[in-house]
């Protein structure tokens, strides 16, 4: 009995390491404003968000044709996490944040910068899955680049994408899979990777 006991716990825990995280993807828009070397620059960019669910990790895919040219990029964002914070009415709102750096956290910085924000509300990313997350993300920031003597404002809105989110989750993809297929949906659209 023993025995079988071991190989049923052997087994579960076998099944919840193997388990494929739960997706989230997003389709949307991101508008950058570049001021520097005399002059202002605006650009439009659509974009894909893929967030992984289970450990907030995610991968962000620009894409926009830049002068004639179909270009998309790719990054990574890891050890991000899901902060809550009840606003009026008692509406709940998710920022996924990005944890300070050490530097920060040694200069005594008690805030935390965050990817996208939006109200939580209950939906289903899989036939049978239902979460409590935004369906609507958005974002705002600006930054100094003082090598390059320029400012870039950028602002983000998103919107939860049902058809890839269902197709990932259905076919059981993780973070990676799921941006692979998006960039060869985008390549075979003629887009390329920017240089």
């Amino acid at each position: 009995m023993k025995t079988f006991v071991r190989v049923i716990v052997i087994t579960l825990m076998l099944a919840a390491c193997s388990a494929r995280a739960e997706l989230i993807i997003y389709g949307g828009t991101s508008k950058l404003t570049r001021i520097g070397e005399n002059r202002t620059e605006q650009q439009s960019f659509k974009l894909f968000v893929v967030v992984d669910y289970d450990t907030a990790n995610l991968i962000e895919l620009f894409y926009a044709n830049v002068n004639g040219r179909k270009f998309y990029s790719s990054e990574t964002f890891t050890n991000q996490h899901f902060v809550e914070v009840i606003g009026a009415n008692g509406r709940t709102n998710t920022a996924i944040a990005r944890p300070r750096s050490d530097c920060a956290i040694n200069e005594g910085v008690t805030s935390e910068s965050f990817f996208a924000q939006g109200a939580a509300t209950t939906f289903s990313i899989n036939t049978n899955t239902t979460v409590s997350f935004p369906k609507m993300l958005t974002s705002a920031g600006q930054g100094y680049y003082p090598d390059d003597a320029r400012i870039d404002i950028v602002s983000r809105t998103l919107s939860f994408d049902k058809v890839n989110t269902f197709t990932s989750n259905g076919a059981g993809e993780d973070l990676d899979e799921a941006a692979a297929r998006l960039i060869s949906a985008l390549e075979k659209l003629g887009y390329t990777r920017a240089p």
